[in-house]
């Protein structure tokens, strides 16, 4: 199915509404969001593609607001790929792509939640997975950040890298991991950084990580 030119976003779900499952659906040129989730609203989307808004790609906010989201693209937005912020919540993200956005292609914000596997996140004209805010926790397996215009990962504000294993961060134009003051990693094993711009790893001095800058 397709999901097309709406005058905001694409799919809507509020008000603890729910789509159990959103399926195969190409959701493209809306005029906001591909996918808005938001006061309470819940989606689980499998192979969808979700390209060319004129927002954000997927975004999920304010409390009890979710979205499980399998084998799908999120691609080509002009705002971010996917967000979460004000307590929402992806719950997963299973392979698929959050790539080619003009912003972030994984945004977590103010408490919001991301986990993901196997998930690439390449070519973002901003940082490729940015987590920031009182809170806001993101938990990264088997990815793939590469070729983003600024830095591969960035944590700082309170955001917390909640675990990331098995996971590349190569060819960024900034640094491949940025950890800032009041920014906190645990469980950082098996990744790899190579081929980017400025530091490989960087930690601010104040930041709370077991991880030490390496050019």
């Amino acid at each position: 199915g397709k999901v097309q030119y709406n005058s905001w976003a694409g799919v809507i779900v509020r008000k603890n509404g729910e789509i159990k499952s959103l399926n195969d659906v190409d959701i493209y040129y809306n005029k906001s969001y591909g996918l808005y989730c938001g006061e309470g609203g819940k989606a689980t989307v499998t192979k969808c593609s979700i390209k060319y808004n004129e927002s954000d790609g997927v975004r999920v906010t304010g409390k009890n607001s979710s979205a499980a989201i399998t084998s799908t693209k999120m691609m080509y937005n002009e705002g971010n790929g996917l967000v979460a912020t004000d307590s929402g919540k992806v719950t997963s993200v299973k392979k698929g792509h959050a790539s080619g956005n003009k912003g972030y292609g994984v945004y977590c914000a103010n408490n919001g939640r991301v986990t993901m596997n196997g998930v690439s996140v390449e070519k973002n004209g901003k940082d490729g997975v940015r987590v920031t805010g009182a809170s806001s926790k993101v938990k990264i397996t088997d990815g793939k950040i590469n070729d983003n215009k600024k830095n591969g990962l960035v944590v700082t504000s309170s955001g917390l890298l909640n675990g990331m294993s098995g996971t590349s961060i190569t060819n960024n134009s900034k640094h491949g991991i940025a950890v800032y003051k009041e920014g906190t990693t645990v469980n950082v094993k098996n990744i790899t950084t190579s081929g980017n711009d400025n530091y490989e790893i960087y930690e601010e001095k104040g930041a709370d990580t077991s991880l030490k800058s390496k050019k």
